[in-house]
């Protein structure tokens, strides 16, 4: 009975701008089907990007494709690697791994026409949000200056994809400048993705940048899988033939939200 008479009160009752604040899913949960419109390299306007790749390759496979249409535009972007990658491949020495991996993201970085990387070299599958891990990041955002920051979105299914989301909002502390978060799908597709943008005139590039990390294609078919979500996103449009890279969009208060929340 009193859950009734609250629920009435917050559908009813309550402004909106309320409602937004005690319900933190909101933008994740939607009572009709809400399709966004898709986004073509029109509305791509951010000028200066910062990614955040957890391992070499999270970057070319989560949004490869849009990283494609930000560098043709002009903009500036920043990859940073949050790990060494050592533990990629199993069939490899981990200190030659390390070196491998850090060529092939050179590589791969190449074929889209990037050239501002930095390796951390943090250890795989040890990432945390240590002071040395959150004061690395904090010295980055504040030389970047970014006006979009692309990382894995903070549910998926990674300790270093988690990890390097706990280092964002760690050092983000004193960021006080306007910044987009975009997260992107690596080994859980998004639930409730806001923001599409069509990548077919750049699925080539993907592919190619993908497949630059053979030490990790060798162990599966990475480029197909991944360019396969890109297809079953495209359904949504009925584009046939096209691909689509999906992302949950919101700015860097409303992702610290959201974040504090599954904590």
């Amino acid at each position: 009975m009193i859950r009734n008479i609250l629920k009435s009160v917050y559908q009813n009752l309550l402004p909106l701008k309320v409602k937004n604040s005690i319900d933190l899913f909101g933008q994740l949960r939607r009572e009709n089907f809400d399709r966004p419109e898709l986004a073509q390299k029109e509305n791509l306007l951010d000028k200066n990007i910062l990614v955040l790749a957890p391992h070499p390759d999270d970057d070319v496979i989560g949004c490869g494709g849009v990283l494609a249409i930000y560098q043709k535009k002009g903009a500036k972007i920043t990859i940073v690697y949050m790990t060494d990658g050592r533990n990629g491949n199993p069939g490899y020495d981990e200190n030659a791994l390390v070196f491998k991996r850090r060529e092939e993201a050179k590589k791969a970085a190449a074929v889209i026409g990037i050239d501002r990387l930095i390796f951390l070299d943090n250890r795989d599958s040890e990432l945390s949000a240590s002071p040395k891990t959150v004061k690395e990041l904090r010295d980055i955002l504040h030389e970047v200056k970014p006006e979009a920051v692309f990382l894995p979105f903070l549910l998926d299914n990674h300790r270093d994809h988690m990890a390097t989301n706990d280092i964002l909002m760690g050092s983000s502390l004193t960021y006080k400048a306007p910044l987009t978060c975009y997260g992107y799908e690596i080994w859980t597709p998004i639930t409730s993705p806001n923001f599409f943008v069509n990548i077919t005139d750049q699925i080539e590039v993907k592919r190619q940048a993908i497949e630059q990390h053979y030490s990790q294609t060798e162990l599966c078919h990475i480029a197909d899988c991944t360019l396969g979500l890109c297809r079953y996103r495209s359904a949504l449009y009925n584009l046939k033939g096209g691909y689509v890279e999906a992302f949950f969009r919101c700015n860097l208060d409303e992702y610290k939200r959201l974040w504090q929340a599954i904590q």
